[in-house]
């Protein structure tokens, strides 16, 4: 079995000596280049597709100004209300006390 291991080792070595004789290195930096630019080609043709949904909203890109505050650049299409409150209950008092 050694002997097959050892004929094995030693026919990959000249295959791969052989590969590197006729490899050159420009060809592989152009292919890699060439599948670099294809990918990025696919990468901005997704960019490029993707749009807004219908009917969903989005905030404008344009130029805000200094009083406009975060958030109030978006457009819905409901309104919303908001309410908080709070209970606070002294256990031991000035000491420990438990809100919910």
């Amino acid at each position: 079995m050694s002997v097959m291991k050892r004929l094995s080792g030693i026919v990959q070595a000249k295959t791969n000596k052989l590969l590197d004789k006729a490899e050159d290195p420009r060809e592989s930096l152009d292919l890699s280049y060439q599948k670099q630019l294809e990918s990025l080609q696919k990468v901005r043709r997704s960019v490029a597709d993707v749009t807004t949904a219908p009917g969903s909203t989005a905030n404008d890109p344009g130029v805000r100004s200094d009083s406009t505050a975060f958030g109030e650049d978006t457009q819905r299409g409901y309104d919303q209300i908001a309410g908080f409150g709070s209970v606070d209950f002294d256990i031991i008092p000035h000491v420990l006390t438990i809100t919910g």
